[in-house]
């Protein structure tokens, strides 16, 4: 056993409602149709037909620091296992003190390391840059969930 870790990127799509109707409903046909579903099919359908979708987008093993980051800004201390709500606002927020620490890996006001900067720093410097791809455009419209399990 042990501490596994995800963060989740899913995105609604519902075809019927909105400016972006048009594209959404294209979306929609295709994530139907690879989900075995025919036209008739979604005809049956009762109410607004939507999807989501869901992208494991992040899974870390044991990386401490970065979860103790997520409890403390994110489930408000709670270290519950349930999936959480990152915002956009919260990655950037992780990112800075990526950076942060990484200027003054002494410093603790961000992370508490288990071990030294030079044992994580590696794997801090490739989620930094994970983070960058997160927020870009490619991202826009995406909800982002965080949760763990021990």
């Amino acid at each position: 056993m042990g501490l596994d870790m995800y963060l989740t990127a899913k995105k609604f799509v519902m075809p019927d409602l909105g400016p972006s109707a048009e594209t959404d409903g294209i979306k929609y046909q295709v994530l139907a149709s690879a989900m075995g579903l025919t036209q008739d099919d979604l005809d049956k359908f009762v109410g607004y037909p939507s999807a989501e979708v869901h992208f494991s987008v992040g899974y870390w093993r044991k990386f401490y620091e970065l979860h103790n980051w997520f409890v403390g800004r994110v489930q408000q201390g709670e270290d519950d296992c349930r999936p959480y709500y990152v915002s956009k606002e919260a990655l950037e927020e992780l990112k800075v003190a990526i950076a942060e620490t990484a200027a003054d890996p002494t410093s603790e006001d961000h992370f508490s390391l288990e071990g030294s900067w030079e044992d994580v720093k590696e794997e801090f410097e490739e989620l930094s840059k994970i983070i960058d791809y997160w927020l870009s455009p490619t991202f826009e419209g995406w909800d982002f969930m965080y949760q763990a399990s021990w």
